[in-house]
């Protein structure tokens, strides 16, 4: 059986209809006449799509294949190409998307007391789980329906293990497979988001972020009025990292159902190929590896960026912290541009020395910490780095406001003092910092 999806429709009915209307009965003509030729029947079932049943699975398969060809040549409404949904798109020269999108998920069983569609709806209700972990374009079945497929569909095509998932509603893990026409081999290989998938990655706050409360509702404001791409920008110092994480942590109690990330350029877990070109092939590896995206199939950078972009424009709202690009690089520059187009409905926070200068892109800068009026944000953020075993005697408050605007309410200067107040007392420190012949670090190892 086959079960064909509509993907993108609720976007497409909200803002043209009509043309949806009119692009539906494109689809549903062309799956009539297909199923017709391979000797499959359209089955009417109470699951959204339309249902195919065969006697074999090849036949479905061969229906599925030449389903997703011959939907590029179909006479779509021009109002429905003019739409992101339904445009035309293109790997170099090769057209890999036009018109509509359906996804279609193959699965075979045995048949239950009854006709028509009440034999046919286990099958059916395991294909729509299926179908559910789909992306556009995709066309996904299981290895046991895989071990079933008996011939030649009739159309070249390309197969892919997309490893083991767990589906809504099914028990157990099953290995998912993708089947793919020859000639649309270069549309991205997209991993299906299961159950099992992971819906973070992100490292969690070191400690309480002290002085940063405005900050951070300003940049979740931003996102709010619909700003997709912010830039956290100041000196070297300023505590980028440890607002960033704030800032994903705060989102993991958002509505994100595509799951907050992090992505720290150069922090991949997976080696280096012989003769990697960074920056750029860093950048891309290191997104693949942090979403758990394979990208093994990829052609070049470029092309695992394309891979990239749309396996992120298949995700629901999510958030996305890059840090650690390559400013100088423009092409790793171009890249993150891309993705931000290609998602929609993603909010990116990248953690760079200046703007990307991408469009669209918000630039928030840090500033150093409050240091009057006291008890300042800035001493008590030094306070908070003390060690907790220091042995520190009480200080007096003052002397820790005096030494916080000594360092200029600097977040890392105010970090390192703090680890070194269990060994020198404020005044000490003070001083040291105001003579440079002095050495900061006590000499007691």
């Amino acid at each position: 059986m086959a079960l064909c999806q509509i993907a993108g429709e609720s976007a497409l009915a909200a803002r043209v209809p009509v043309a949806l209307a009119r692009a539906r009965e494109v689809v549903a003509r062309l799956i009539v006449r297909l199923a017709g030729e391979l000797g499959g029947t359209v089955v009417e079932a109470n699951v959204e799509g339309t249902l195919v049943s065969f006697a074999e699975v090849r036949s479905a398969a061969g229906f599925a294949l030449r389903l997703q060809v011959e939907l590029l040549a179909q006479e779509w409404p021009s109002t429905l190409l003019l739409r992101p949904e339904g445009a035309e798109r293109h790997d170099g020269e090769v057209l890999i998307f036009r018109g509509l999108a359906v996804r279609a998920a193959l699965h075979a069983g045995p048949l239950c007391a009854g006709e028509g569609a009440a034999a046919l709806a286990p099958i059916a209700d395991h294909a729509a789980r299926l179908a559910s972990v789909a992306a556009p374009g995709q066309i996904l079945l299981t290895d046991g329906t895989w071990r079933l497929l008996v011939g030649n569909p009739g159309s070249p095509f390309v197969l892919r293990d997309l490893g083991a998932h767990r589906l809504p509603g099914v028990l157990g893990r099953h290995r998912l497979l993708q089947v793919q026409a020859a000639s649309l081999d270069r549309r991205p290989v997209i991993t299906p988001t299961s159950l099992d998938t992971a819906r973070t990655n992100r490292p969690e706050p070191i400690v309480p972020l002290l002085g940063r409360a405005g900050e951070l509702t300003a940049i979740a404001e931003l996102y709010r009025m619909g700003v997709r791409l912010v830039t956290l920008v100041g000196a070297h110092g300023a505590g980028h990292r440890s607002v960033a994480r704030q800032v994903a942590a705060a989102a993991q109690q958002d509505d994100l159902p595509g799951g907050v990330w992090w992505c720290a350029v150069g922090a991949r877990s997976t080696p280096a190929s012989p003769g990697e070109d960074p920056p750029t092939g860093d950048l891309v590896r290191s997104l693949a590896d942090a979403l758990g995206i394979g990208i093994s199939h990829a052609r070049s950078d470029a092309d695992a960026a394309a891979q990239l972009g749309w396996s992120l424009s298949a995700r629901e709202r999510f958030l996305l912290v890059l840090e650690g690009v390559d400013l100088a690089d423009p092409e790793s520059v171009a890249f993150v541009s891309r993705w931000v187009r290609s998602a929609p409905l993603g909010r990116f926070l990248c953690l760079a020395p200046w703007r990307l200068g991408i469009p669209g892109e918000v630039v928030f800068r840090l500033g150093a910490l409050a240091v009057r009026p006291a008890p300042s944000d800035a001493a008590r953020w030094l306070l908070q780095r003390v060690p907790p075993h220091s042995g520190l005697p009480p200080i007096d408050p003052m002397r820790v406001e005096a030494l916080a605007a000594v360092l200029g309410g600097v977040p890392q200067h105010l970090a390192i003092a703090g680890g070194l107040l269990g060994q020198l007392s404020p005044d000490e420190l003070a001083a040291r910092l105001g003579d440079s012949t002095a050495p900061l670090f006590p000499l007691t190892w």
